[in-house]
């Protein structure tokens, strides 16, 4: 039986997303105190992001959970109606609800009763993703959700970066005028519309100047205004943080379809692995901005 439950709960994982945010948005790991105000609040709003992004996934699995727990629930609820002469099924909601609470709690203390419920739970969760609506739903949220990751990180970088102009004027100037930016940034002159709009004053707003035509939307230009601003970047070694701006573009702009005409899946552990690498990177790029700033 045992057996039967560790099977069926590893086929529920395959499909579902079931995430504890508190598990993985974890940071930063080292002295995340010594983040000061105007900054941590670009790292809290990043781990708030991403853990609306991790209940948003979650729910196919609470809600086929919901509809298999109520489901067995009065279906052992008619089982006891039928013994306890006493209450007639739509006359009494008060002790129809008792007899559900204390059916609930009779299963819970029998382990035999407990193993048995869950197994019925399982196996019915398992049945629902046999149906296609629901599997096609869930696949296209999983998919949603490196949209929304890379875009909760686009919203990241560009933010903290814009704060660390807005306080570093110098370093702003440094980034523009580096032989490869003078170009993009066309800042051989500044517009007089530009200092209109910052009431002709520059000195806190270089941030909201340089970055107010782009944001920073992709690794590559993250290494590029990390390695100009803090001589050095974040860990960026690995290949999968490069593959969810890859694939956010992909979803976004060709449904999901790639060039060679393949379909991109997403599944419930590359989730928890973008998750992750967030993390790892948003704790480096702490790291990265205590040094900076102190």
């Amino acid at each position: 039986m045992k057996e039967n439950i560790q099977f069926l709960k590893s086929q529920i994982r395959k499909n579902f997303c079931i995430l504890n945010p508190d598990q993985i948005l974890t940071f930063p790991k080292d002295n995340p105190n010594q983040l000061s105000e105007e900054y941590r609040r670009y790292f809290e709003s990043l781990r708030k992001n991403l853990e609306s992004i991790l209940h948003t996934v979650n729910t196919p699995f609470y809600a086929s959970k919901a509809h298999v727990l109520v489901a067995e629930i009065n279906s052992r609820n008619i089982e006891r109606l039928k013994i306890d002469q006493t209450i007639k099924i739509g006359t009494d909601s008060s002790s129809l609800q008792r007899s559900s609470m204390k059916l609930v709690e009779e299963t819970m203390e029998d382990p035999k009763e407990r193993e048995r419920a869950l197994t019925s739970i399982y196996l019915q969760m398992v049945q629902l993703l046999k149906i296609e609506d629901l599997k096609n739903a869930n696949q296209e949220l999983l998919s949603q959700a490196i949209v929304m990751i890379a875009g909760a990180l686009e919203v990241f970088f560009t933010d903290l970066f814009k704060e660390i102009f807005n306080r570093n004027p110098e370093a702003a100037a440094k980034f523009i005028s580096s032989a490869d930016n003078a170009k993009s940034y066309n800042r051989g002159y500044i517009h007089v519309e530009d200092l209109g709009k910052h009431e002709f004053d520059l000195r806190s707003r270089m941030g909201d100047l340089v970055l107010s035509g782009r944001g920073i939307d992709s690794i590559g230009f993250l290494q590029k205004i990390s390695r100009e601003v803090f001589g050095k970047t974040p860990n960026l070694n690995d290949r999968y943080l490069h593959q969810i701006f890859e694939k956010r573009h992909i979803i976004a702009h060709r449904r999901g379809i790639a060039l060679d005409g393949r379909k991109i899946l997403v599944d419930p552990n590359e989730i928890e692995i973008a998750m992750r690498r967030c993390m790892d990177l948003a704790d480096d790029l702490a790291k990265l901005v205590i040094e900076f700033a102190s």
